[in-house]
């Protein structure tokens, strides 16, 4: 009887072994799945972050660009601008000093000639808070 109940006890201990040999091969398999998830959830965030990095990176080059060029665009619209008010300024003077000495040279034809003598000639007041950056050469008077 005794080596009938060590029997049993040998065949129940082989059994408890298989089935904790099974469990653990069962853990292990879902150990490594879940290494296996975690590993390509990193890769996944891996990725996102990197291109989450290189779009800003993109954008703030891009910006930077624009800007770079904007900036060199902006400042020669603003040497035009400036350019063309010179230009306009001094076109606008040369045509107050033409229509001046027209209206001048009717007033002499008009006043007899002692009277021209005698008249004193207005002096004609220009602005003086013209600031032009650009020297801009005054058109010649053109010959009547």
């Amino acid at each position: 009887m005794a080596s009938s109940n060590l029997e049993s006890q040998l065949q129940s201990a082989q059994k408890n072994i298989l089935f904790l040999q099974q469990e653990h091969a069962n853990t292990l398999k879902g150990l490594h799945a879940e290494i296996r998830r975690l590993q390509q959830h990193c890769t996944d965030l891996t990725y996102e972050l990197t291109m989450k990095t290189s779009d800003q990176a993109d954008r703030a080059s891009r910006n930077s660009n624009s800007v770079d060029t904007s900036v060199p665009a902006l400042a020669g619209v603003v040497h035009l601008n400036k350019k063309n008010a010179s230009e306009m300024t001094a076109n606008h003077i040369y045509l107050e000093d033409s229509l001046e000495d027209e209206a001048n040279s009717n007033r002499k034809q008009s006043i007899p000639t002692s009277a021209r003598r005698n008249a004193k000639k207005p002096k004609r007041k220009r602005s003086t808070s013209r600031n032009n950056d650009f020297s801009v050469a005054k058109p010649k008077k053109k010959c009547k």
